[in-house]
């Protein structure tokens, strides 16, 4: 049976709380339609986008997550950014800095997916956790403008992440839900 896979690192509560507040916030200062807000308990950090696999190839896959070397990392938010289409802010994420330790661990699981032949999408690592998707060009310009307005009250935190998971998802009645396969997690 098909699956839609990727791997990630999984937030801890008190991150997820603040790109909660951080929405809260943005939502307070103005009314924008055609966006599509992350609910918190999908926001995440993408290591591995696997698309659409066979099943049977799960056990692979955590094998590769349960061989890669893991440490817990320390994570500083930075502020709110897009990602851009067509000139136009599609994705609302914060930035995070301190990436080298996510980088690096991330090659490594990539390289031991491939080494499984194990295929995943190959684009350059973007450490990165999406606030909200955006489809409506006036909503998004307003949104762009309402984030330079609050910028400087947004104020780098350090956070670790110390879990992996394998995440499936799941496209339900009102949108996406990701069910949790494997998790690896690393005590301080």
């Amino acid at each position: 049976m098909s699956k839609r896979l990727f791997i990630a690192y999984k937030i801890p509560p008190e991150l997820r709380n603040q790109m909660l507040l951080i929405q809260h916030d943005l939502k307070a200062i103005g009314t924008y339609s055609g966006i599509k807000w992350v609910k918190p308990e999908n926001m995440h950090i993408t290591i591995a986008f696997l698309g659409q696999v066979n099943g049977t190839i799960v056990p692979q896959i955590k094998s590769a997550i349960s061989d890669s070397d893991f440490s817990p990392i320390t994570l500083t938010t930075g502020k709110p950014d897009f990602f851009w289409k067509n000139n136009i802010p599609a994705i609302l994420y914060m930035n995070l800095s301190n990436m080298n330790d996510l980088e690096k661990y991330a090659n490594t699981l990539r390289s031991k997916l491939s080494d499984k032949d194990i295929q995943f999408d190959r684009k350059k690592f973007t450490a990165h956790i999406t606030l909200a998707r955006i489809k409506d060009e006036h909503s998004a310009n307003l949104l762009h403008k309402n984030i330079n307005i609050k910028l400087d009250t947004y104020k780098a935190k350090d956070y670790t992440i110390n879990n992996i998971i394998l995440l499936e998802s799941v496209f339900e009645g009102k949108g996406l839900k990701y069910v949790k396969l494997f998790e690896k997690i690393r005590e301080f």
